[in-house]
């Protein structure tokens, strides 16, 4: 028999194939992000610096803050060329007033460093949300960051300079923190008193029931307004109390290429921003509730990671402004998509990889080589749509309105699949919500199951063999990923077909026991006979072993003796048979009985029985294909030393099957 110090000292051929593919996705991951960076360094040492940062829109953050410190009156009015104004809170221009002493240059790598810092953390914060462990977790971070540096919106992001990578991963670490902190949501609402497009995000906590947590985010916006009429009277009232906050032209023309919302699309396709307006907000309403339901249910569901990542996808629809860069947001949802794949099987894995695909060729940067100059930096499909470049105002003659053919599906290109994902994830709620919340052997899959010190522990082939199981894998190693829609789910009389749930709770497979009538009646009927008081003769007695499909105990395990213990004296036995002879209306045990049971010890005489629980027939709880009868109130002797130590010898892996409480049938 296979000792704990036997199985500390091998390694299950499921833990090495496991932590081989875990390795396996390490140096896959380290490679994609030794390359990315690589390519990204050797860009910038043979091209000028200002064309991978720029940092335009960060010079328009810079003099916002020199406005706040300097000539506050003039936040608004201020315009760096024609359709470029500050278009941020006061608060916002307070805060960027704290970066006014760094020179310009060293701002932008700073910018560039803590940017790609940020999308480093997003991903990290992803996979652990979604449940990935050690080397799993660090590999798909690595991956899925070497990915995303070179798609577009990231791209873009450290080219001007703005800070959406670090708006992103504030947000994240904030809103995946544990309930309990009393300052989750603060970091999401001083983020909104800077930008105002993460409010939805409060919104967001509130239909999830998180109140306290809204609460706590409403709050700290409330503190940003305050403090920004407190210090920049004028700017607040000009923003807050004139409207400035609801003019979406005040960054430039409302249907230019680059914002791929909702309102830009619409824009393009109506033929003029008023023409737009109405048909935007009604659309705008509609995806609004139904990307905000899909976020709650996914919540609901227990996929709380899509549910946030689902919330950013409507975000972006909605807002009247959502540039390219704005988009950083498919960083988690491709991470999400990747996790899904790893949780399914067959034709679903096929598709979430597809649609992880579809992500990267839509969002990646791709070389511009439909045009005369085509260069390796700032590319993507969106631009092979002609563009209006710093339009101001509306104009019939502007370039978006007269989009055909292809132009059309690359200048809205970013909107379209945002849509189609829309779906995806309400399609997903709906099924994640039936299927019900995910099991505890959700996330094991991509753990690294073995650190090579400690092996996971189930029962021992021997006890099986007592307990009337097959010999099978240790418990904690599944044998099959769970599914992403269907979850693990334990039934009232049965276990789902998917093998991860039945190994952590160390049972055999529910079918195997339902493919014999004769076998299911022969096992109900000692079940039957057993609650009658005869488990002593029936697991000492070979030939019912072989009937009822279990194997005979062996001498080194400890059998309850039923009949002895009654003879003995035992109060629980006398009183529960009595209780169960009035129930069933037969004769209470009698002086037969303990006839049998002298005649029992005689022919046993050579046996030296130990006191064991007595099987009392109390309330059933089922689990899987497990009953478990509890003995409330029994006065039994406890166990003496000798026997726990026998016990522990039998199985030194399943310390619940000795718990004096409970006795186990399976039927």
């Amino acid at each position: 028999m296979r000792t704990s110090t036997d199985l500390a000292g091998r390694r299950p051929a499921a833990l090495a194939q496991g932590w081989r593919e875990h390795r396996v996705l390490l140096a896959v991951g380290a490679a994609v992000a030794a390359v990315a960076a690589g390519l990204y360094l050797a860009a910038l040492a043979t091209h000028p610096a200002v064309s991978l940062l720029k940092g335009f829109d960060l010079r328009v953050y810079r003099m916002g803050g020199v406005l706040a410190r300097q000539d506050p009156a003039r936040l608004y009015t201020w315009q760096q060329q024609p359709g470029i104004q500050f278009t941020y809170t006061p608060f916002a221009a307070l805060v960027f007033a704290l970066i006014t002493p760094l020179p310009f240059r060293a701002l932008m790598d700073v910018a560039a460093v803590v940017s790609t810092a940020a999308l480093a953390v997003t991903a990290s914060i992803a996979f652990r949300e979604l449940g990935w462990r050690g080397m799993a977790r660090t590999g798909a971070t690595l991956l899925v960051v070497g990915v995303a540096f070179w798609l577009e919106p990231v791209q873009r992001t450290l080219y001007l300079g703005q800070i959406e990578l670090v708006q992103m991963a504030i947000i994240v670490w904030d809103l995946c923190q544990p309930d309990r902190r009393w300052w989750k949501g603060a970091a999401t609402g001083i983020l909104a008193g800077i930008k105002l497009v993460p409010l939805i995000f409060i919104v967001y906590l509130l239909i999830t029931r998180r109140f306290r947590q809204a609460a706590t985010a409403a709050a700290a916006f409330l503190a940003t307004v305050i403090a920004g009429f407190a210090l920049l009277p004028r700017p607040s009232v000009q923003w807050w109390l004139h409207g400035y906050f609801q003019e979406a032209d005040r960054t430039g023309f409302v249907g230019e290429m680059v914002n791929q919302s909702l309102r830009g699309t619409l824009t393009r396709l109506a033929g003029s921003v008023a023409s737009g307006q109405p048909l935007w907000l009604g659309a705008a309403v509609a995806t609004g509730i139904l990307g905000l339901a899909a976020a709650a249910l996914l919540h609901r569901a227990g996929y709380t990671f899509a549910g946030l990542t689902v919330c950013g996808l409507t975000a972006l629809l909605i807002s009247p402004i959502s540039w390219d860069h704005h988009w950083v947001w498919v960083v988690p949802g491709l991470a999400v998509l990747i996790d899904a794949a790893a949780r399914t099987r067959g034709w679903m894995r096929v598709a979430w990889l597809a649609a992880a695909a579809v992500v990267v060729a839509t969002f990646g940067a791709w070389p511009r080589f439909w045009s005369g100059g085509a260069t390796l930096l700032q590319g993507g499909l969106i631009w092979y749509a002609p563009l209006t470049a710093f339009g101001a105002g509306d104009d019939p003659k502007y370039a978006e309105y007269h989009w055909h053919g292809l132009q059309l599906i690359a200048g809205n290109l970013y909107l379209l699949v945002g849509v189609a994902f829309l779906l995806v994830a309400l399609v997903t709620a709906a099924l994640a919500l039936r299927a019900g919340p995910p099991s505890a052997s959700s996330t094991r899959t991509v753990e690294l199951a073995d650190d090579g010190v400690t092996p996971p522990r189930g029962l021992s082939d021997r006890l099986r063999g007592v307990l009337g199981l097959p010999p099978g894998q240790q418990a904690g190693v599944p044998r099959r990923r769970p599914r992403f829609l269907a979850p693990d789910r334990l039934h009232r009389d049965r276990v789902v077909r998917d093998g991860g749930l039945r190994d952590l709770l160390d049972v055999p497979d529910a079918g195997r026991h339902r493919r014999d009538p004769a076998e299911r009646h022969r096992r109900h009927e000692h079940d039957h006979d057993a609650e009658r008081g005869e488990e002593a003769e029936l697991l000492h007695d070979p030939h019912v072993d072989g009937v009822a499909g279990r194997r005979p105990a062996h001498g080194d395990v400890a059998v309850p003796q039923r009949a002895q213990h009654r003879a003995e004296g035992e109060p629980c036995a006398g009183r529960r048979g009595q209780q169960r002879s009035e129930q069933r209306d037969v004769p209470a045990p009698g002086d037969h009985q303990e006839e049998a049971a002298d005649e029992h010890r005689g022919a046993r005489q050579q046996l030296q029985p130990q006191p064991a629980r007595v099987v009392g027939p109390g309330p059933v709880r089922r689990v899987g294909v497990v009953e478990i009868r509890s003995d409330e109130g029994d006065e039994c002797a406890p166990q003496t030393e000798q026997h726990q130590q026998e016990s522990a010898e039998g199985s030194s892996t399943a310390p619940h099957l000795q718990h004096p409480s409970h006795s186990y049938h399976f039927p």
